[in-house]
């Protein structure tokens, strides 16, 4: 966000187009500062017409560093403004002025274009994520419902099985019970049936005597 603004705050402020040996004699400084300078302010750049890079440099910036270079070359005797020779040279030819025009709105219109195409890939970006949130928001709701039914189902079979238990041991108890009179039943039956052997044994015995 801070490159687009200071981008588009580049196309706003009056600029001058120079290559990279015109901005260094303007400047004072090395070649090599130049391209250093040119590429840590991100000037916009272009291809003239003789196929050398030209750099939009902002002419608030050359009148400081070029008065202040003309300064410390020529004693500081020069009174006469920096960009006023500049300005001259650019009314006196006005195809290089509206070349230079046409130039500043095309590298204008670039920049729009270029924000244009990130605005779009942002909103398309954006609209995959809310997508994205939206499908992991249906996948949880429908976690959460089956979740509940199963809790649901769990405390049915908790309240049934409850009871079930509790049946269960009166059933146990009466089965043991019941267990507890076939076997008194069963021993009862054998003495009634071991005494009934022995007075068969014995009354035919007494009868003959």
């Amino acid at each position: 966000m801070a490159a687009l603004v200071r981008a588009t705050m580049t196309s706003i402020m009056p600029s001058t187009a120079l290559t990279y040996e015109e901005l260094a004699a303007r400047t004072g400084m090395s070649l090599a500062s130049a391209r250093r300078l040119v590429h840590r302010r991100k000037w916009r750049k272009a291809k003239g017409n003789d196929g050398r890079a030209v750099v939009q440099v902002p002419d608030d910036f050359l009148e400081h560093h070029q008065g202040k270079h003309r300064d410390d070359r020529d004693g500081g005797h020069h009174d006469v403004p920096s960009g006023s020779h500049n300005g001259a040279n650019a009314f006196a030819n006005p195809s290089a002025m509206m070349a230079d025009i046409m130039a500043r709105l095309a590298a204008a219109q670039d920049d729009v274009v270029g924000m244009a195409r990130k605005l779009g890939a942002a909103d398309n970006e954006i609209a995959a994520l809310r997508a994205q949130i939206d499908e992991v928001r249906g996948a949880r709701d429908d976690a959460r419902v089956e979740r509940d039914r199963w809790a649901a189902q769990a405390e049915q079979l908790v309240t049934t099985v409850d009871p079930l238990k509790s049946t269960i041991e009166v059933l146990k108890a009466a089965l043991d019970a019941e267990k507890g009179r076939l076997s008194e039943l069963r021993d009862e039956r054998d003495r009634w049936r071991t005494a009934a052997t022995v007075r068969r044994s014995w009354w035919p015995w007494r009868r003959s005597a």
